[in-house]
């Protein structure tokens, strides 16, 4: 996409700098993420370069597995992905990362008994990683 067709007034540079930093990640780890390269969002980030549609439907993906649906709305909206469509990408991510959650929290039960805490903070770690293999794996 070349720079003329980028949304109006950097529109799509300040939406990916904002959402980078409101998940507290520096370029690198927002790139790993996504597949691309760190050179890749600093363009963006710039207004440099727009990402293909590929890239937009992968940022959809990200916002949506970090609930920040109308983030991912926006993404799907510039490939013209349906709303239907969208909902499909957020009940897939939800469905996953709550399967792995209750798995992670079935080993943290016997880990820590007595502190649901510690459970709650071991289970969210556990279904973290456990997505990150399973995309991996993907690739």
């Amino acid at each position: 996409m070349s720079r003329e067709n980028l949304p109006s007034d950097s529109t799509l540079a300040t939406r990916l700098y904002s959402l980078r930093n409101r998940l507290g990640m520096n370029q690198e780890a927002f790139a790993k993420e996504l597949g691309v390269g760190q050179g890749v969002v600093s363009k963006w980030e710039r207004g440099e370069y727009a990402p293909s549609a590929e890239s937009y439907g992968n940022l959809a993906k990200f916002a949506a597995r970090h609930d920040l649906y109308s983030e991912a709305l926006w993404f799907v909206e510039q490939i013209g992905v349906s709303g239907a469509e969208l909902l499909a990408i957020i009940k897939e991510s939800r469905s996953r990362r709550d399967a792995a959650y209750q798995q992670g929290l079935i080993e943290a039960k016997t880990e820590y008994p007595d502190d649901e805490g510690a459970q709650h903070r071991y289970a969210l770690k556990f279904s973290r990683r456990a997505l990150r293999r399973k995309a991996k794996k993907k690739e």
